[in-house]
């Protein structure tokens, strides 16, 4: 009497070991996922379901039959989607998974089928998703990470005074966006003119051809322009007379025209023009 020891059921892929008693010698067939065809064990490692038949013969030569069948149930089809299959550093990636009843993914303590990652580099996940007849089966995917854009700006810092201009530049990426936009004759391109009123902090955007941004600031100090006055604003001499002129509230100055004065770089200077002169000083 024949007798087999051994689970009627596994998962594809999964080998059962199968034992049978009861004779002195065995065969097996069919030869379908078997290790060997002959002996009292064996290892079944079939497909699909299959009724395996084991011959024994005794001493006496005397046979028996016994059938034993092997259940192979389907393995899930496991599948991982996502909202993003290339991210830049810091951002986040959604990973979904499909086609099982429950998961575990290598790189996430989450037991749900949508996780949320944040890869600093190109990584590659994956999940164990197993059906309610208990087989299971891996899925992978892989989040390609690319690195911010490194952006520059020139000059970083800058004075001018009030009513000047000034141009800056930036790079490191295709495109650039400037706020705020006063002052600015345009908010976009690696190129600007900057005419602020007041001192004022420029923010440049800059996204590279794998739509990552980064920012980068300027900062353009706004001097006030000097008030100047002259002692005397206005006077009437004598032809051939003299009178003196002084300026005050800058550092330097510079008279025009010099005709008839001392000098066209003092603070003061004698006027002796021969004719009704405008004088003009730049402190």
């Amino acid at each position: 009497v024949l007798n087999v020891i051994g689970s009627n059921i596994t998962c594809e892929g999964q080998p059962v070991s199968l034992s049978v008693s009861g004779a002195n010698t065995y065969i097996w067939s069919p030869s379908t996922g078997l290790d060997t065809t002959a002996g009292n064990t064996v290892s079944a490692n079939p497909s699909l379901t299959q009724v395996y038949t084991i011959v024994g013969t005794d001493l006496n030569s005397c046979e028996g039959l016994i059938n034993h069948t092997v259940s192979v149930p389907q393995n899930p089809n496991v599948s991982i989607s996502t909202s993003e299959d290339s991210v830049c550093i810091g951002n986040i990636a959604v990973l979904t998974a499909n086609g099982a009843f429950t998961y575990s993914w290598t790189l996430s303590p989450s037991l749900s089928n949508i996780i949320s990652v944040i890869p600093t580099t190109t990584t590659t996940y994956s999940v164990l998703g197993t059906a309610l007849n208990g087989c299971a089966s891996t899925s992978f995917i892989t989040i390609n990470v690319n690195p911010l854009p490194i952006l520059s700006v020139s000059p970083t810092v800058a004075a001018i005074c009030e009513g000047d201009s000034l141009g800056m530049t930036v790079s490191g990426a295709q495109n650039f966006i400037w706020s705020p936009a006063l002052g600015l004759n345009t908010t976009i391109g690696s190129n600007v003119i900057a005419t602020p009123i007041t001192t004022s902090l420029y923010t440049i955007t800059g996204t590279d051809i794998n739509d990552c941004s980064d920012i980068i600031s300027t900062t353009v100090n706004v001097n006030p322009k000097p008030t100047i006055t002259l002692s005397p604003s206005s006077a009437d001499i004598c032809e051939g007379a003299s009178i003196n002129i002084s300026s005050f509230g800058a550092n330097s100055y510079l008279w025009n025209p010099a005709f008839g004065l001392d000098s066209t770089t003092n603070s003061s200077v004698i006027a002796n023009p021969n004719a009704t002169t405008n004088y003009t000083v730049i402190g």
